[in-house]
This record gives C-alpha cells, sequence and structure tokens, in this order.
C-alpha cells in the first residue's frame, strides 16, 4: 500500500469449515462455524496482502491453542532452571511396568492426541475419558475430547464438554470462544454470542475472537455492533470492508455498500473496497 506496509484485512464467510469439523460447507479462510482440526493446530493471526478483485485472501481460520499452551507442560521434558533432565527411577515413572503409580491425565491426552493423529477415533475417545477419570476438570482432555466429537458433529456431547471446561476453568477465553463456535455450528445463535462475549470481553486484545463474535453478530443482523466489535482490532476501514463482506456473503447489498463505500472513503487508498462499491452500484451479482 502507500506506507509500503502489507494490509491486514480479515474477511469472514459463512461457506464453512476451515480446520477442523466439517458441516456440509466449503471451506473458507476464517469463521466462527470451522470446526476444530483433527491434528488440533491452530493457525497463526496474521493475515496476508489481499488479492483483488474484489474480496482479499488471508489466512485459515485456526482455533485457539489452549491445548498447545496448557498440553506444552505436559509434553516438554521436566527440567530444573539451569538444570539437567532428573533422573526418574523405576519406582517413580509412572510408564514404567515396575511402577504401582496410576498415569496422570497428561499421558493419557497426549496419548489421545496420537491417537487422533493416527486416525484412531475411538481410542483417542478412550483416552481422553481415562484423563477425565484421572482428573474430571482437566482443561487440555476436556476441551480435547469436546473438539472430537465437534468434529463428528455430536454438537449435544460438544456443548456439555465446552461448558464443563468454561465452568470449570471461568477466565479461560478459550473454552468459551470454542463453546460459542459449537453453539454457532448447532444454530444457537443467541447462546453463541453469549459466550463470545465473554471470550472478548476475558480478552479483549485477542483478534480471532473479535472476528468470531463479529460474524455472529452479522448473521444475526446486529451488523453495527458487528462494526464497533472489530474496530478496536482493525481500525475503522478494514471493519467496515469486513462487515460489507460479510453482509455481501448474506445477500444484504444495499447494506454492505454502505459499509464498502466508507471504507474507501476513509482509506482512499483501499482498492478492494472501491472495487465492491463499484461492483454493487452496478448491481451486479455479489462475487
Amino acid at each position: 500500500d502507500v506506507l509500503g506496509k502489507p494490509r491486514r484485512v480479515v474477511v469472514a464467510a459463512f461457506l464453512a469449515s476451515v480446520t477442523g469439523c466439517k458441516n456440509g460447507f466449503e471451506i473458507p479462510i476464517w469463521n466462527p462455524f470451522a470446526k476444530p482440526s483433527p491434528s488440533l493446530q491452530s493457525s497463526g493471526e496474521g493475515y496476508v496482502q489481499p488479492n483483488a478483485p474484489p474480496a482479499p485472501r488471508t489466512e485459515e481460520f485456526g482455533w485457539d491453542q489452549p491445548l498447545k499452551k496448557v498440553g506444552a507442560a505436559v509434553s516438554a521434558p521436566f527440567r530444573k532452571a539451569g538444570g539437567s533432565e532428573p533422573k526418574v527411577s523405576k519406582e517413580s515413572d509412572a510408564t514404567s511396568l515396575a511402577s504401582n503409580n496410576v498415569p496422570g491425565p497428561g499421558i493419557h491426552v497426549d496419548l489421545a492426541k496420537m491417537e487422533e493423529k493416527a486416525g484412531h477415533t475411538e481410542m483417542a475417545i478412550k483416552q481422553y475419558r481415562l484423563a477425565l477419570e484421572a482428573d474430571e476438570n482437566n482443561l487440555p482432555a476436556l476441551l480435547g475430547l469436546a473438539r472430537l466429537y465437534d468434529r463428528q458433529s455430536n454438537y449435544e456431547e460438544a456443548i456439555d464438554l465446552y461448558r464443563r471446561a468454561a465452568t470449570a476453568h471461568p477466565d479461560d477465553a478459550a473454552a468459551l470462544n470454542d463453546l460459542g463456535l459449537c453453539y454457532a455450528r448447532a444454530g444457537k445463535l443467541t447462546d453463541s454470542l453469549n459466550s463470545l462475549q465473554r471470550a472478548v470481553a476475558l480478552e479483549p486484545n485477542k483478534v480471532l475472537y473479535r472476528n468470531n463474535l463479529a460474524t455472529v453478530l452479522v448473521e444475526t443482523g446486529r451488523s453495527q455492533e458487528a462494526y464497533r466489535t472489530l474496530r478496536p482490532a482493525h481500525g475503522d476501514a478494514i471493519a467496515h470492508y469486513n462487515v460489507g463482506f460479510l453482509l455481501s456473503k448474506r445477500g444484504e447489498k444495499a447494506e454492505a455498500l454502505e459499509h464498502f463505500e466508507s471504507a474507501s472513503r476513509l482509506d482512499p487508498s483501499f482498492r478492494q473496497a472501491q472495487q465492491w462499491v463499484e461492483v454493487l452500484r452496478n448491481e451486479a451479482p455479489t462475487p
């Protein structure tokens, strides 16, 4: 752009599911209805330079990283600061055949992830269940099993587990975000908004949560609230642009045009916004 820096544009589309559960949609870039990835890997939040015309391309939507953050302590070597890895005797090693110790939930969570990666769904479920038997409030196990059911479109089981996670860990915004997304896929948009709003309240600087909340707000006819939600994260012009894009996907071209015009007026160099204005003013089919 004029400043020589790549424009960061987030585009939301109600087409589908990218990293994770499938529910009949195609895969979009950023979508709160996207299901969690079987690999439980989350994508970054950086966005690439948009391609015209007229809708920009962004990196794929990814779920948040509660397992990556929490599970790291489980899978990483246990080392003292500045020291070497401590020796573990057979008696103290829970995985040793000579040990009478019961493996902790972290071991079962790690095994569940391995089974998921290998495509062994039933074995993964068994390992997650064993982790929850060891610790009924274990966050990685609750979210891991919830996402597994979520990918299977078993929303009832998934929502129950997400709610357990959010209740046991009320300060964990990722659990609320995931719960809100599952509610949205299940068609419970009011519940979805409530959960996503709580996630944003806990982590107002998390762009991903604002993106998800704004998308559901537009879906429920609250586009101005969606704009106010996106504005702190993306600025005025891009916030208008993204709301306009969401509205255009819903076929609400008149209101979409207003947002594209605002984006173009606020940033005259915003080529993609100008192209949308031209398209919608000519009443051509929405790209």
